[in-house]
């Protein structure tokens, strides 16, 4: 999923000047552009939201190491 958000944020990127010169007037293009980028948006905050649950899950059981219990 994220190969995909790193895929559509740089086509957006790259593409985002050539398609404003050339397709300044064109409105279908430029709301497709619009979609793309939406789209992306979405990707990257599914994958973000995961990510954030997945550390906050592995984080919540540390502790420092000078208040961790020594393994018997």
């Amino acid at each position: 999923m994220a190969a995909i958000g790193f895929i559509l944020a740089g086509l957006g990127g790259v593409g985002a000047f050539p398609f404003l010169q050339w397709f300044k007037d064109n409105k279908a293009v430029r709301w497709l552009a619009v979609v793309v980028l939406l789209v992306t948006a979405a990707i990257w905050a599914f994958t973000f939201y995961g990510a954030l649950w997945a550390h906050m899950a592995s984080f919540a059981k540390w502790v420092p190491a000078t208040m961790a219990t020594p393994a018997k």
